[in-house]
């Protein structure tokens, strides 16, 4: 029988062939590994922008709709500093410690404060507005007439890229004197801007200063927040070169424009941003 030589496996060329088509998949499966991953990265960025901006947008518009309480009439209570970057808040609710038994609060504190000649009701086992139900929420003296306890003065302002919140200590009605309460209730914050509206909605030239304060009712924040603090090399690319105007008040040298908050057109970075604006109606000021 004739005897046959028989050679298995692949040719050089073969190989060669099979080893292009690989490295052509793998080239595509990275390429859009790395596309997704900038997706990704790109998008988290915004989501942590967004949630920035949303926490101190609630913080402020929860401080600014109780600023001005003073329900006996005799607590200094409202606006004190009217600023474009910078804004404090005095009412009288109690502050952060008012929590009956706690020895500086105003619930439990022996006095008549709304001088109805009824002393601590809401936590005195009376029924005292007559609805057969004992200490309620609603006949609590939550007020006492100052804006010296804990937390009833609150000041924001930037600090190096910070949004700060700062509030006074017991005794004192003075958020910055070394003694009070300071957090950080935003990181990555290029601008902040405080327009203030009397009751027409027109606005009061910055700043707000004495018999002035009284005419605010209204308060628009405008925030500028940035994509982190660093720019991440897997992220999509991005110039940002905008010129960030205030909606509402106009520019003191062309009037039919915005007022500048930031301006990056004379020096465009890479990081994105994202403008918030709110209007937040005083409700206990201008009553």
């Amino acid at each position: 029988m004739p005897k046959r030589n028989h050679q298995d496996g692949f040719s050089l060329i073969e190989l060669m062939v099979a080893m292009a088509i690989t490295a052509v998949v793998l080239a595509g499966i990275y390429g859009a590994y790395q596309d997704q991953l900038r997706t990704s990265i790109t998008q988290q960025r915004i989501v942590d922008m967004n949630q920035n901006l949303r926490t101190a947008t609630l913080i402020i518009e929860r401080d600014l709709r109780m600023g001005g309480a003073n329900p006996t009439g005799d607590a200094p209570a409202g606006i004190t500093t009217a600023e474009a970057d910078k804004l404090v808040i005095a009412m009288d609710d109690g502050g952060d410690d008012n929590i009956a038994g706690n020895s500086s609060n105003a619930l439990d504190d022996d006095k008549d404060n709304d001088g109805d000649d009824v002393v601590d009701e809401g936590s005195d086992a009376q029924d005292n507005d007559g609805d057969g139900l004992y200490d309620e929420e609603d006949e609590a003296e939550w007020y006492d007439g100052d804006v010296t306890d804990q937390g009833e003065v609150v000041m924001f302002d930037l600090n190096d890229g910070n949004l700060r919140r700062r509030a006074n200590s017991q005794g004192s009605d003075d958020p910055t004197d070394g003694t009070g309460i300071t957090k950080w209730i935003a990181t990555n914050i290029d601008a902040i801007n405080f327009v203030y509206l009397d009751a027409d909605g027109d606005v009061l030239p910055t700043p707000v200063t004495g018999g002035d304060l009284n005419d605010i009712h209204s308060v628009q924040v405008t925030i500028i927040a940035r994509s982190g603090d660093t720019v991440p090399v897997l992220m999509r690319k991005h110039t940002d070169n905008t010129v960030y105007r205030d909606p509402r008040e106009p520019d003191s040298v062309d009037p039919t424009v915005g007022k500048v908050i930031l301006d990056k057109s004379a020096a465009p970075d890479q990081f994105r941003r994202q403008m918030v604006t709110t209007t937040i109606k005083c409700r206990n000021m201008g009553l």
